[in-house]
């Protein structure tokens, strides 16, 4: 990883060119890929390593000619995982990786489309007939890309000037010919992310407004389909996730009345709210009082937020299967309109599925990966995330990422990319209780003062709810009470920007991700 990256990224180092019999694995996304608010040790990538490690170390070998052929000996998973980088800073980093002869890439995303506002802001400023056009330009370069492709045309260089091959063993034209992200052209992003919230008026930018929000979501349908489409066009194969939050102890960031409202109807939208924050009345009157403030405003997330608390505790009370369906509508409602929308919405999540069945991309979804249990603390899904995979608003425990690692090598299995057999499992566990000893007390210290920074800069404000946790919730699974327990003991592998990939692939120069980075 380029120094200049190590803010966002943490150190990742690999041969170039890649070894022989290795299979090497890009995992791409946010802050949740990165592992924060710890680091890549116990990140997704490193449990599927982990896991990889054990199906090649058995007996059945894995076999998939996609991810890995019969002579496979080793894995090597990559983490890319960016701190506040959304689908459009994450565009040219798939570019580049794409030159490192990726077996596979995992794309986890969809989190950060609303942290900053230059990144969208020449789509926001266009107008809709160019809008228009940047789409159809887009999708005819990448058109002509394939048809390129389809009919042996010409061989395309590199920025090195190295044809670029795939592990097909086919020349693959690179990614740099396709389009680029519709309003690319327009505008150029700084080098890093400057999200809105460490801004001093950041906080005061967001706002209900439906435009805006229109266009982010526009433009991530525009970028996540260009993406997938390069990915595709190089002949690597690509899996998509579906992302998870927490809806349950995490309440909306920040919750406004609509604009333009008359004064008599913002009044009783202030009363009402008032009253339902209220803890010295009584809990049906305060509920009440919510209900009819979301039949005025159903944009109001405090007041979903509210409602889903009030009828968490009615079906608790009363046994309800139908109070506790209404409370889980209650809760999705006040994480999509949350006017500071930290957690991927309904509507990113949705436009991801379109993507993933427009394209034919396998989906793991990571929210019912962790739905495995309703908010009454039963063992079925309920269609919201269980909180207690969660340390906070979207970052996984370190048993939410061994979940989500789990699914995707099971999916990876049943399309028979790889041969897992049950004796499989067993090995996994003691390789993961041996990595996580070999992590120093400081790598969980400094996590922890990551999770209390991170909960500072999300509560930037006196008006959100705070983070407090309804306490309402299910117990955490048994995986967590071992966290500590695995951990303990032992030296090695240490946290910070400066963690290790653990990978250290020998043979070849090591190439250093980010060096060639090129931005829109």
């Amino acid at each position: 990883t380029s120094p200049d990256r190590l803010n966002f990224f943490y150190s990742q180092r690999f041969a170039d060119p890649k070894p022989a019999a290795t299979r090497r694995i890009f995992v791409i996304g946010g802050s949740t890929v990165a592992g924060r608010p710890w680091a890549v040790e116990t990140s997704l990538s490193a449990d599927l390593q982990l896991r990889l490690e054990s199906i090649a170390g058995s007996d059945s070998r894995a076999d998939g000619q996609q991810i890995a052929g019969k002579d496979s000996k080793r894995f090597e998973v990559i983490n890319v995982g960016g701190v506040s980088h959304g689908i459009t800073r994450l565009a040219p980093i798939v570019d580049e990786v794409l030159n490192y002869q990726p077996d596979a890439i995992v794309l986890y995303t969809g989190h950060n489309e609303f942290l900053e506002d230059q990144a969208y802001r020449p789509i926001r400023e266009a107008s809709p007939a160019r809008r228009q056009l940047s789409r159809w330009a887009s999708r005819l370069a990448i058109v002509r890309a394939i048809q390129r492709q389809t009919a042996g045309g010409q061989q395309r260089q590199t920025a090195g000037g190295q044809q670029r091959r795939t592990a097909d063993g086919q020349n693959h034209p690179s990614p740099e010919t396709n389009a680029k992200p519709a309003g690319a052209d327009e505008a150029t992003l700084d080098p890093n992310p400057n999200t809105l919230l460490d801004q001093s008026d950041g906080w005061q930018r967001y706002r209900r407004d439906s435009t805006t929000t229109r266009r982010v979501l526009e433009q991530f349908r525009v970028s996540l389909d260009q993406v997938v489409r390069r990915v595709q066009i190089a002949g690597v194969p690509l899996w998509l996730y579906l992302p998870a939050s927490d809806a349950v102890r995490t309440p909306p960031f920040k919750s406004l009345p609509p604009p333009g409202i008359p004064i008599d109807v913002q009044r009783e939208i202030e009363s009402l709210q008032a009253v339902a924050a209220d803890e010295s009345i009584e809990r049906a009157d305060r509920q009440r009082a919510a209900e009819s403030l979301v039949a005025i405003d159903p944009g109001h997330a405090e007041a979903w937020y509210r409602l889903g608390e009030f009828r968490l505790l009615a079906a608790m009370q009363k046994s309800s299967s139908r109070e506790q369906a209404a409370a889980v509508e209650a809760f999705k409602r006040a994480r999509d309109v949350d006017v500071c929308p930290l957690r991927a919405t309904s509507a990113i999540r949705n436009i991801i599925r379109e993507v993933a069945t427009d394209l034919n991309v396998p989906l793991i979804d990571a929210a019912s990966v962790l739905d495995q249990r309703t908010l009454l603390g039963r063992k079925i899904p309920d269609s919201l995330e269980d909180p207690q995979w969660f340390v906070d608003h979207v970052h996984p425990s370190f048993a939410g990422h061994q979940e989500l690692a789990a699914a995707l090598v099971n999916a990876w299995a049943q399309r028979g990319f790889l041969i897992n057999q049950p004796t499989n499992e067993d090995r996994y566990h003691r390789a993961r209780k041996q990595h996580l000893r070999r992590l120093d007390e400081s790598y969980f210290v400094r996590g922890q003062q990551r999770l209390e920074g991170l909960r500072r800069w999300a509560r930037v404000h006196p008006d959100t709810l705070g983070e407090r946790e309804s306490g309402k919730g299910p117990s955490a699974p048994p995986q967590d009470a071992s966290v500590a327990n695995d951990a303990s003991g032992g030296n090695g592998a240490s946290g910070g920007n400066g963690a290790s990939g653990g990978n250290g692939a020998s043979g070849g120069n090591d190439a250093s991700l980010g060096d060639t980075q090129t931005t829109p």
